[in-house]
């Protein structure tokens, strides 16, 4: 009985992606620091904003599993649903049921706060319905992950009358819309067709660098530095022979703690730096465990 309920323990966190939890969190502190003001933010808000999105998450990801469930049943028969651990049903009971949580904590917050997470649901649902026959739907996946800035920075500050949150959700998204191309390379062919994107994928992020103060420059050019060298990892990767996509898809799914920890700095928030740097290194611990993708 106990190795069952082991089993399905692991096939939940194999459904839900659990190792990609700490960038999602690590993201919601950018956008907090984007709404707030100076040091001023309000930690209880920003919790709930992180409660909501990791809902919204948590049903994404079980939305897709459950979408692409015949699909995973010839290319991956070892995903939860295809092989008979958790069952389609199961899936779309908790995509349905994330989805309502994490909307009304957001109708909690307010309301900008609940019309951007709409939209999160509605961008990620359609990226589920679509990722399989319309190339472009990638653009889906970066809008969730730029989203996320932009929901905690309205949670947090009640508008977004300010254009910063808008170019660093940009940013975002650039970076988040690359590494999904890559990742839907399945042939050799297609690798070499786009591994100069690859190359450029770790300078996309550097853009809101600008905001930089003299104050916080020795700082966030030093994480910066580990940023790109992480990042660097997995150019190489898909510059191999033959190349390891899949291995460099999870680095730059760890790599978005990182990005956070770069804008967090330039931002003037050392301390949440340093949790954002603690959520990559949770997430390289995760991964051990749990795949990413």
């Amino acid at each position: 009985m106990k190795g069952r309920a082991a089993e399905t323990l692991r096939a939940y966190t194999e459904l839900l992606r659990i190792s990609n939890l700490p960038t999602v969190f690590s993201n919601v502190l950018v956008g907090s620091a984007l709404g707030g003001s100076g040091a001023n933010i309000p930690w209880e808000i920003t919790a709930q904003c992180a409660v909501a999105v990791l809902f919204l998450y948590l049903a994404g990801v079980a939305c897709n599993d459950a979408v692409d469930a015949e699909w995973d049943a010839v290319a991956r028969p070892e995903r939860p649903i295809p092989s008979g651990r958790l069952s389609q049903r199961q899936a779309y009971a908790i995509a349905v049921g994330g989805f309502l949580l994490g909307l009304t904590v957001f109708a909690s917050i307010g309301l900008i706060a609940f019309g951007i997470g709409t939209l999160l649901v509605a961008v990620i649902t359609l990226y589920n319905l679509l990722h399989k026959r319309l190339a472009a739907s990638v653009v889906f996946v970066g809008a969730a992950r730029g989203l996320v800035y932009l929901a905690a920075a309205a949670a947090v500050g009640g508008t977004l009358n300010d254009s910063k949150p808008f170019w660093f959700a940009l940013a975002l998204f650039a970076y988040t819309t690359a590494f999904t191309m890559m990742a839907r390379s399945e042939h050799q062919e297609q690798i070499d067709n786009s591994r100069w994107l690859a190359a450029a994928i770790p300078l996309i992020v550097l853009a809101p660098g600008v905001w930089i103060t003299s104050d916080e420059a020795l700082l966030a050019a030093g994480v910066a530095v580990v940023m790109i060298v992480w990042q660097a990892r997995a150019v190489r990767m898909v510059f191999q022979l033959p190349p390891e996509t899949k291995s460099a898809v999870h680095v730059w799914l760890s790599g978005f703690c990182l990005i956070d920890a770069f804008y967090l700095s330039v931002l003037g928030y050392s301390g949440l730096m340093t949790v954002a740097v603690g959520c990559f290194l949770v997430t390289l611990l995760l991964q051990r465990r749990v795949m990413g993708t």
